[in-house]
C-alpha cells in the first residue's frame, strides 16, 4: 500500500472517529439536557393533575362548610324540621353543590338525613351501607372531633369518592357541636374526563388493591413504592407517561394516576442532535480536503520523488547517483543526510573492496581449515551442504581443489573422514538442528592427521566449521593415556601386593597370637609367662604395623571410605579410655575424659573417629612418664542441619620441639629418629589420623611446649539427630588405685570367657580351613570351648561333611584350593531347601582389605571376623547367634 493511500485513510479514519467520539459527546450532553426538561415537564404535569384533584376536594370542603356553620342546620339537627329537608334538600342542590350525596350525623353517632343523587342520571339512589359504615366508624369521628375538619379520597363499593365532613356549628361559628355534615362526591369516569379536559391532559386512574392492574401501572407503582414521588417512562418516541400515587383521607395509598403526553422537547432534542451531527460531518470533509491537498503538496509528493530516485539508486548500484536537497524543511535535511550517506557509503565500499582482498590473502593463508556451507533442507531436516566457501587448507585436508568444491554439494564430492561413530555431516547437523556449538574430532585418509572440527551456525541456515590440526596434541594425549594406564597398574599391583602381604602375614600371625594366647591360659612360671608375653606383645605390634600400612595405603590411593550412622559420642569416648586404660595403668597415669553435655547424637564414621582417638590418646600415653592424659570434646557450633565438635587430645609429655612439627603428619617420620628406637612405632599413625580427618572435611594441628606436653587440637563437622539426649557427668580418672581397681576388672572381663550360650542347643561347629597350624589352632581354642567341632580341608569336603551331619555353625575361610570359600557358601545356600534349615556361616581369614567383609557377606556369608582370631572373638559370635541356634 502506497503513502498517499495511507495518509488518506488515516485521515479519514481519524477524523471519522473524531465525529464519533464528538456524536457520543453531544448526544450525552444534549441528551441528557433534554431528558432533564422532559422529565421536569412531565412532572409539572403530574402535579397540576395532582392540582386539580386537590382544588375539588377543597370546593367539596368550601360547600360542607357553608352548610355546617349555619343556624338552620344547628337547629335541624336537633328537631328534624322537614320544611329544612325540603327547602333546601332537593335535587337541585346535588347539581348545584356538584355532589353525589350528603349525611347529616348527630353528636349520638346516629344518621339524621341521607341522600344520594346520581348527577349522570339524574335520579336519587341510596347511599351504600360501606361509605356510611366509614364515615360512622371511630377513626372518622375521632379525627372529626379532634381536627373538626375532614376532607379527602375514600374507596366505595361504588369507586373512589371525594370526600368532606365538618362538625356542626352556628353560623357565626360559636356554640357545641351537634354533629356533623358529610358531603361526597364519585371520582368516576366523567370526573377524570372533566379534569382531562380542564387540564388538557390525558388522564388515567387505577385502584392500586386491583388484582387486574395493567403491567405499566404495575411496574411504576413497585418503583413508586421505593419512595418517588413521580415515575417516569417513555411509551414511544411521541408518548411518555408519568404517575403517582394518590392517598386517602389515612394518607394510605388507594389509587394510581397516569399522566400522558407528547413528546416534544425529545423530538426537539433528536432534531437538534441531527442538525449538529450533519453540521459535523460537512465541516470534518471539508478539513480532511484541506489537510490531504497540503500533505499532498508538502510531504507526499517529494517523498514519492525520494522514493524514486531511491528505487533507482538499489537498482542500478550505483553510489554516484544524489537526491535533489533544495528544500528547506525536514525532507530537506533527509536528502542532505541521505547525500552525506551515499558518499560515505562509496567511500566505505572502496575501502571494503581493499579490505576483501587483504582478508581474502589472510583466509586463503590460514593454518586450520574453513569450511562455509548452506545447509539443504527435505521436509524440514537437513540433508545435505552446499559448499560456500572453503581455504587453501581445507584443500590440503580432503585432497580436492577449492574450484572443484564451492557450489556442490558434500555428498557429490568423493571424499569421506575416518570416524568409526558416525559422519561429519551428521555431526554438523546437530549444529543446525539444536543452534548448538560442537566439536568432535576426525582422521583425514589423505595426509594422517587428526583434526578438531569446531563447528556452529553464524546465521540460520548456514554453518561454519574450523578444522584444527591437533596430530601433536593426540600423540601427546597417547603417551599421557599409556603412563595413567602404567601408574593405575602399578597402584593396581601395589594394592594386590598389599592384600597378598596383608593375607600372608596375617596367615601365620593368626597361629602366633592364637598360640601365645593358649599358652597364656596354661600352667606357666613367671619365666615362663614374661617370655609368652614378649611374643604376643611382638605379634601385636607386628599386626598394628600391618594395619598402619594397610590404612595407609588405602588412603594414599583414595580407596578409604566413610560410614554413615548415628552414634553417641559418650560411648566412643569411653571405649577409647576402657581400651587406653590398661597402658595408662602400666605407666600410673590418670586418663581423664570430658565430653560436653550439649552434643547431639551425631550422625557419622564413628569407627574412624575411634580409630584418630586411639591413635592420639595412644601417642599421648607413649610419650608421658608422668601426669595426665586428657581427652576433651565439646561443642564449637551447631545449625540447623549440622554441628561441629571439636576435639582435644593433651598430655604432660615429652613434648615436641618448634621446628620438628611440621614433619610430624608425615609418613614415616616422627619428630626424632631416635624415638622409633627409643618408644618404637612406624610413624604413620599421626598421618593416618590426618588423612581420615581430611576425609571427614575437617582440620587438625597441635600445640607443644617442650618439656611440658602437646595438646592435638582437631574438628569434624557432624550430622545430627534432634532428640534429647541424655546428661552424664564427666569421667575422671586421676587417682592411681582406682585406675588399678577399674583395670583389674576391665582384666577380669577379658580373661573370662562368655559362656552364657546353651552348648546343647549349639550342636556341632564345622571348621572350613586349609592350613593345617590354623586348624590346629581353632580346634584347640574350640576344645578350649568344650565344642565338639568338624574339620574340613576344602570346600568339597565341607559340602559332603554338611550333607551327612547337623551343623548349627560353620567357620569358613575364604581362600582354599579346589574350592575357596565364597562359592563352598554359594553352593551350601542351593542345598538349604535339601537340608532343611539355615547353617550360620561365619567367615573366619586372612583378607582385612576394605570391602573384604562386605565381599563376604554378599556371597551369602552371615558374619565376618578376621585373623588373628583370639577366644574372645569366637566367644563374641557364639553369644551374637545364640538366638539363633535355639531355633535350629
Amino acid at each position: 500500500m502506497s503513502l498517499r493511500k495511507k495518509t488518506i485513510y488515516i485521515i479519514s479514519f481519524t477524523f471519522l472517529c473524531l465525529i464519533l467520539l464528538l456524536y457520543v459527546i453531544s448526544t450525552n450532553i444534549i441528551g441528557r439536557g433534554f431528558s432533564h426538561l422532559e422529565n421536569e415537564y412531565i412532572q409539572n404535569n403530574v402535579y397540576e393533575a395532582m392540582s386539580v384533584l386537590k382544588d375539588d376536594v377543597v370546593a367539596l370542603n368550601i360547600s360542607v362548610s357553608d352548610w355546617s356553620n349555619w343556624d338552620d342546620t344547628y337547629e335541624f339537627i336537633e328537631d328534624k324540621n322537614y320544611q329544612y329537608i325540603r327547602s333546601n334538600l332537593g335535587d337541585s342542590i346535588f347539581t348545584q353543590l356538584d355532589i353525589n350525596s350528603i349525611i347529616f350525623i348527630n353528636y349520638s353517632g346516629n344518621i339524621v338525613f341521607s341522600k344520594g343523587y346520581d348527577l349522570e342520571n339524574k335520579k336519587p339512589f341510596d347511599i351504600p351501607d360501606d361509605f356510611k359504615k366509614i364515615v360512622l366508624s371511630d377513626n372518622f369521628f375521632n379525627r372529626l372531633n379532634s381536627d373538626h375538619n375532614v376532607n379527602g379520597i375514600i374507596m366505595t363499593s361504588q369507586g373512589p369518592s371525594l370526600v368532606a365532613a365538618k362538625p356542626i356549628l352556628h353560623s357565626d361559628g360559636s356554640g357545641t357541636s351537634r354533629g356533623f355534615v358529610v358531603m361526597s362526591k364519585y371520582l368516576n369516569y366523567d370526573e377524570i374526563k372533566r379534569i382531562s379536559h380542564t387540564t388538557g391532559l390525558s388522564l388515567d386512574i387505577k385502584k392500586i388493591y386491583n388484582n387486574s392492574l395493567p403491567k405499566d401501572f404495575s411496574y411504576a407503582y413497585s418503583n413508586l413504592k421505593k419512595g418517588q414521588e413521580v415515575f417516569i417512562k417513555a411509551l414511544d418516541e411521541n408518548k411518555i407517561s408519568g404517575y403517582s400515587i394518590i392517598k386517602d383521607i389515612n394518607n394510605s395509598p388507594i389509587l394510581l394516576l397516569k399522566v400522558t403526553t407528547p413528546r416534544p422537547i425529545y423530538n426537539q432534542a433528536v432534531s437538534s442532535i441531527k442538525f449538529f451531527t450533519f453540521s459535523l460531518f460537512v465541516v470534518a470533509m471539508i478539513l480532511c480536503l484541506i489537510i490531504f491537498i497540503f500533505l499532498e503538496k508538502s510531504v507526499l509528493s517529494p517523498l514519492k520523488s525520494f522514493s524514486d530516485i531511491a528505487k533507482k539508486i538499489s537498482k542500478s548500484k550505483d553510489l554516484s547517483i544524489r537526491f535533489p536537497s533544495s528544500r528547506q524543511d525536514e525532507l530537506g535535511y533527509l536528502m542532505n543526510i541521505s547525500n552525506a550517506m551515499l558518499e560515505a557509503l562509496e567511500l566505505f565500499q572502496r575501502k571494503l573492496q581493499k579490505s576483501e582482498h587483504k582478508y581474502r590473502h589472510l583466509f586463503e593463508s590460514l593454518v586450520d581449515g574453513f569450511v562455509y556451507c548452506k545447509v539443504v533442507y527435505n521436509e524440514k531436516n537437513p540433508v545435505d551442504y552446499i559448499f560456500m566457501e572453503v581455504n587453501s587448507a581445507f584443500e590440503e585436508i580432503i585432497g580436492i581443489e577449492k574450484g572443484n568444491i564451492i557450489g556442490k554439494k558434500a555428498k557429490d564430492i568423493k571424499f569421506k573422514f575416518e570416524n568409526s561413530i558416525v559422519s561429519w555431516e551428521e555431526l554438523l547437523s546437530r549444529t543446525v538442528i539444536n543452534g548448538e556449538k560442537i566439536k568432535f574430532e576426525l582422521n583425514s585418509p589423505i595426509n594422517n592427521k587428526c583434526y578438531l572440527v569446531s563447528a556452529y551456525c553464524p546465521e540460520e541456515n548456514y554453518c561454519i566449521a574450523l578444522f584444527k590440526d591437533i596430530t601433536e596434541l593426540k600423540e601427546v594425549e597417547n603417551q599421557l593415556i599409556l603412563a595413567r594406564d602404567s601408574a593405575e597398574s602399578a597402584n593396581a599391583a601395589k594394592s594386590i601386593f598389599l592384600a597378598n602381604m596383608s593375607h600372608e602375614i596375617r596367615t601365620p600371625m593368626n597361629a602366633v597370637i592364637g598360640m601365645t594366647e593358649l599358652l597364656t591360659k596354661s600352667q606357666l612360671n613367671d619365666k615362663q609367662k614374661e617370655i609368652v608375653s614378649s611374643i604376643e606383645g611382638a605379634g601385636r605390634l607386628l599386626l598394628n604395623i600391618i594395619n598402619d600400612i594397610l590404612d595407609y595405603s588405602k588412603i594414599d590411593a583414595g580407596k578409604m571410605t566413610l560410614n554413615h550412622f548415628e552414634f553417641n559420642l559418650d560411648s566412643v569416648i569411653k571405649s577409647v579410655a576402657d581400651i587406653m586404660a590398661v597402658k595408662a595403668y602400666e605407666k600410673k597415669l590418670s586418663l581423664i575424659t570430658h565430653v560436653s553435655p550439649e552434643i547431639p547424637t551425631i550422625i557419622g564414621d564413628g569407627d574412624k573417629l575411634c580409630q584418630i582417638l586411639l591413635n592420639l590418646v595412644g601417642n599421648a600415653i607413649k610419650f608421658t612418664n608422668s601426669g595426665e592424659v586428657i581427652i576433651k570434646a565439646f561443642l564449637n557450633k551447631i545449625t540447623e542441619s549440622y554441628a561441629v565438635v571439636d576435639f582435644e587430645v593433651c598430655d604432660t609429655g615429652i613434648g615436641i620441639e618448634p621446628d620438628k612439627i611440621e614433619k610430624l603428619f608425615k609418613p614415616f617420620i616422627q619428630a626424632d629418629g631416635s624415638t622409633t628406637r627409643k618408644f618404637g612405632g612406624t610413624g604413620l599413625g599421626l598421618s593416618i589420623s590426618k588423612g581420615i580427618i581430611d576425609l571427614m572435611k575437617g582440620n587438625i594441628m597441635l600445640e607443644s611446649t617442650l618439656g611440658k606436653g602437646t595438646t592435638f587440637k582437631f574438628n569434624i563437622t557432624f550430622e545430627y539427630l534432634n532428640i534429647a539426649k541424655e546428661k552424664h557427668p564427666s569421667e575422671e580418672l586421676k587417682d592411681a588405685n582406682i585406675l588399678k581397681s577399674l583395670k583389674l576388672k576391665q582384666i577380669s572381663k577379658l580373661a573370662v570367657i562368655d559362656n552364657n550360650y546353651e552348648k546343647k542347643a549349639l550342636g556341632k561347629i564345622l571348621l572350613v580351613e586349609d592350613n593345617p597350624i590354623n586348624q590346629k589352632l581353632a580346634f584347640m581354642q574350640l576344645k578350649k570351648l568344650e565344642i565338639n567341632v568338624d574339620i574340613a580341608s576344602n570346600g568339597k569336603e565341607a559340602l559332603d561333611k554338611i550333607s551327612t551331619q547337623r551343623y548349627s555353625l560353620m567357620f569358613m575361610d575364604c581362600q582354599m584350593p579346589e574350592l575357596d570359600g565364597f562359592d563352598t557358601t554359594k553352593a551350601i545356600r542351593k542345598l538349604e531347601p535339601t537340608l532343611g534349615y539355615h547353617p550360620i556361616i561365619v567367615a573366619m581369614t586372612a583378607n582385612a582389605m576394605e570391602g573384604d567383609r562386605e565381599k563376604c557377606l554378599s556371597s551369602g556369608m552371615d558374619d565376618y571376623i578376621s585373623k588373628p582370631v583370639k577366644i574372645q572373638n569366637l566367644c563374641d559370635i557364639f553369644n551374637k547367634w545364640k538366638i539363633k541356634y535355639s531355633k535350629l
